[in-house]
């Protein structure tokens, strides 16, 4: 699936130490993260906690941003979610945490507004994962010796 090329292109182009250290997110990051959205006219709109983008016209994909989440430190709910699918089945979806790089979030959204990816999923193998959840990992803290 090209989706995935592209995440894990991004993924591998980015500053792992950046990843790693992570950063918060803020108005600039959630503007630049959904640039290519904009770009490609899509609209949104606010729902309380909720920053939700749809496609124009018949464009089966969509973002959603979690505030709330994006703003509680230790939470295990993502605050990005980037999907996609049919009429009325979503078909997939890619979950980042409130962590993500801004550039990760971009290159990904500006994928997903280019041009359908449902009509690629199909080629997909039906017992393939279809959630990916990008989120940082805890170090393990060094063995002391007694």
């Amino acid at each position: 699936m090209e989706i995935m090329r592209v995440l894990l292109g991004s993924l591998a182009s980015t500053d792992s130490a950046g990843i790693a250290a992570g950063s918060m997110v803020s108005e600039e990051t959630i503007a630049e993260a959904t640039r290519p959205l904009a770009d490609a006219r899509w609209g949104h709109t606010v729902d309380g906690r909720w920053i939700h983008w749809q496609a124009v016209e018949d464009h089966p994909a969509g973002v959603q941003f979690d505030a709330f989440t994006a703003h509680s430190h230790h939470s295990a709910l993502p605050a990005w979610t980037f999907w996609g699918g049919g009429a009325c089945t979503l078909r997939w979806a890619l979950h980042f945490s409130t962590y993500a790089p801004a550039s990760v979030l971009q290159d990904v959204a500006l994928e997903v507004a280019q041009e359908p990816v449902t009509a690629r999923t199909r080629r997909m193998n039906t017992l393939s994962r279809t959630d990916i959840r990008a989120q940082p990992t805890r170090r393990a803290s060094p063995a002391r010796g007694r």
